[in-house]
């Protein structure tokens, strides 16, 4: 095979940071439960772009989700918001 064949095939993925310290310095605990949650995307490079994203459901999904949004967007960072 040919190199970039070799290339095309392999799944590169991108690593998403998920922070969750303004939600646990504000409530005093680590996000859990459901209901409606905020999310911030910030890049790595260009800090200054943001997004805001809420999803409602559980934490665990709406956090699943708001990974996959920063993926398709490019962005670096998930901040959940308090």
């Amino acid at each position: 095979m040919v190199y970039n064949e070799l290339m095309e095939k392999k799944k590169t993925t991108q690593r998403v940071r998920v922070s969750t310290t303004f939600f646990e310095f504000s409530h005093g605990r680590k996000p859990r439960g459901r209901g409606l949650w905020l999310f911030e995307l910030s890049g790595c490079s260009y800090p200054r772009v943001k997004e805001v994203v809420e999803v409602n459901g559980n934490y665990a999904a709406a956090k699943a989700t708001a990974v996959r949004l920063a993926r398709a967007g490019r962005y670096a960072v998930v901040k959940v918001l308090p």
